[in-house]
């Protein structure tokens, strides 16, 4: 072999493998930086490794191999006088910020760890773990507050796809830390929304609601329950919204669910099913997909469905007028809407 002539196509396949590798590092170095408040010290002004190191109490030396990885990478900008955030830094990683995604970022570093699993999982075809059932208060907190990130700003999406006017009851199924649940409270005045969850997410919606001036409170209701045991949602909802719950579940308890929100909603009532569908084969947006062996790693029967998965399951449980419609190109999720006949 002639050592001189290298092939350019293999070099720019194992480069392609390379760079997929240092992505997967350089994911290490934003938890690092959120874990060690270097972006809330960085609010808008800017420090030497010096002042950082003091303040955080981190030793000099390594700090700076932190921070210059950080300018490597895009996450902060550095001069003569000192390290700064970059504009996206300051927009999304700042605690505060209308687009923070701070323990957004936590509760994928805790996943980052069952994405270590995946290979015992897919031989074994069951999760390493359940996320639903771990007795690990601080996890459980921390996913309904990533949740809150996740959805606070991106979601209010969803309003530009549906019309609420006609409706005067909604019932926010699986609703975690209410951010819909108070986001349609908030766009019609009109409307009654109950919160229904575990307690242990109630609490947390609560105090984040009861912090807030934006409206609504006061047509939000709060109902314990489990989706899962409960018999019954209960009745008189105009409107049964359920997003983000399906894919924890197995296809059975997704046709529980389904079955228990056709009773709980009034003849001409709408369920929303909002979720990150698959394509009919399998595949769909990068995020998608591996959402979806997220699901298969942390929900026992968990499952990114298809649009063509579900709708078959509203049409035996005599849903009317099924429709689905995806959101914009800044959203990566779609919903089905499917109504009760009158």
């Amino acid at each position: 072999m002639d050592h001189r002539h290298l092939d350019k196509k293999i070099i720019a396949d194992q480069m392609q493998i390379v760079n997929d590798v240092a992505g997967a590092w350089k994911v290490q170095v934003l938890y690092a930086l959120i874990e060690l408040d270097i972006f809330d010290m960085l609010n808008d002004q800017k420090l030497t490794a010096e002042e950082i190191g003091s303040r955080a109490h981190i030793p000099l030396a390594s700090l700076e191999r932190l921070l210059n990885g950080a300018v490597s990478t895009g996450y902060l900008r550095k001069d003569q006088n000192g390290y700064e955030n970059t504009p996206m830094a300051n927009q999304v990683l700042v605690r505060g910020k209308p687009g923070y995604l701070g323990n957004y970022l936590k509760l994928t570093a805790r996943w980052n760890r069952s994405f270590g699993k995946l290979g015992r999982a897919v031989r074994s075809n069951e999760p390493v773990e359940d996320a639903n059932a771990m007795a690990d208060e601080e996890y459980r907190t921390l996913f309904i507050k990533g949740m809150i990130d996740y959805a606070a700003y991106r979601g209010t999406d969803v309003l530009n796809h549906i019309d609420l006017e006609d409706k005067e009851t909604l019932i926010d199924i699986g609703c975690g830390p209410a951010v819909y649940t108070e986001m349609f409270a908030r766009a019609y005045p009109q409307l009654r929304c109950t919160a229904y969850d575990l307690p242990d997410a109630l609490a947390i919606a609560r105090d984040r609601i009861q912090t807030q001036e934006k409206g609504g409170q006061d047509r939000l209701e709060w109902k314990p329950g489990n989706y899962l045991t409960d018999e019954s949602y209960g009745t008189g909802f105009d409107v049964v919204f359920l997003s983000h719950v399906l894919h924890q579940e197995s296809p059975e308890d997704c046709r529980r669910i389904l079955k228990k929100s056709f009773h709980a909603l009034n003849p001409g009532g709408v369920l929303i099913i909002q979720a990150m569908f698959l394509s009919e084969d399998g595949l769909g947006s990068v995020y998608t997909a591996l959402h979806d062996l997220l699901a298969l790693l942390i929900f026992p029967g968990g499952y990114n469905y298809s649009k063509q998965t579900m709708i078959p399951w509203l049409e035996a449980l005599d849903y009317v007028n099924i429709r689905s419609t995806s959101m914009s190109m800044h959203n990566i999720n779609s919903l089905i809407l499917a109504d009760k006949e009158r």
